[in-house]
């Protein structure tokens, strides 16, 4: 509670998204462009793990997964070259 009340002592400026110097100011930059990038990244994944999920449930008969991959050409390059 006593760091509550405290908090309220703090000038608006003083927050980390306030930068003071150059390097701050260029950390602070950085910091949005990874987390517009981690959002870019996150937002499709939250939205497809779900729809993915309802559509190969095992209540659902009709989304059979099975694939046929006996060979596939790019596949294979793929890890193979992935190895070296």
């Amino acid at each position: 509670m006593s760091l509550l009340l405290l908090s309220a002592c703090l000038p608006k400026e003083s927050s980390f998204l306030a930068p003071a110097g150059l390097i701050a100011s260029l950390q602070r930059q950085w910091m949005i462009e990874i987390g517009v990038v981690l959002i870019a990244v996150l937002v499709p994944i939250f939205i497809a793990l779900p729809a993915i999920i309802w559509r190969y449930r095992i209540s659902n008969r009709k989304a059979r997964y099975a694939p046929d991959w006996e060979f596939y050409r790019p596949l294979e390059i793929f890890i193979w070259v992935g190895r070296w």
